[in-house]
């Protein structure tokens, strides 16, 4: 466990933190690069930059481009805030190469936003968040999939069994044995009507009295047989 005074010289260092938030990273810009080219103007902690959607690199590669992951956004923590503040007002809409003609980045410019009273703790719960909604998501996804899988394996198995049924009934019929055809049994569905609230107390007799009439019947034996 970490002492009061550790504690304490924590969170002062967070309330001098700022953060800057980056809208677009430039192509084969990674979080080093990105450390080398801001650490000149204040002290720098964490960078954090959002990778790009699988889906997206696929559709990337297979139309010819750059095999090599790139990434979309991200978040700089600078030591002190008045530092991320003028960082984010002076870089911003400015070319990062920086007046270099011959630079790499020289044509893309600076897309930078101070972020007042953020923390980086604020960021760490906010992708928390959104961790345990994508695998809560993706949970529900599998057990839709594994339930749907089980009831057509379910539904295979007695078409299977309906089947090897009318098979050995049709070659008794060959051998000439007498078979009994099959009987449809029908079942009764029961159906409550619906009863509205404002129902006075004279209709109270009818409502129940309909609840216990037969309101439809259905045959659903012979189902399985004409899908499949």
């Amino acid at each position: 466990p970490l002492s009061e005074e550790e504690i304490l010289r924590a969170q002062k260092t967070e309330r001098k933190s700022g953060v800057v938030y980056m809208s677009r990273v430039p192509p084969f810009m990674k979080p080093i690069k990105v450390r080398q080219m801001l650490q000149k103007y204040g002290d720098i902690g964490r960078i954090y930059l959002v990778e790009e959607d699988d889906q997206r690199r696929k559709r990337r590669i297979k139309g010819g481009g750059n095999r090599k992951r790139q990434f979309t956004e991200g978040w700089i923590e600078f030591a002190n805030k008045k530092y991320a503040k003028a960082v984010a007002t002076m870089l911003n809409n400015t070319n990062m190469g920086g007046g270099k003609k011959h630079g790499f980045y020289h044509d893309d410019l600076w897309n930078l936003k101070y972020l007042p009273k953020f923390k980086w703790r604020h960021l760490a719960e906010q992708l928390a968040g959104e961790r345990a909604a994508k695998e809560q998501r993706l949970e529900t996804e599998m057990g839709q999939s594994r339930r749907e899988l089980e009831a057509y394996l379910k539904n295979v198995e007695r078409a299977q069994k309906i089947s090897g049924i009318k098979r050995r009934r049709e070659a008794k019929k060959g051998e000439g044995v007498e078979v009994k055809e099959l009987v449809e049994t029908p079942r009764n569905v029961w159906q409550r009507d619906v009863v509205s609230r404002d129902a006075g107390k004279s209709s109270g007799v009818e409502a129940l009295a309909s609840k216990k009439r037969r309101t439809q019947e259905t045959k659903v034996s012979g189902i399985l047989g004409k899908i499949f």
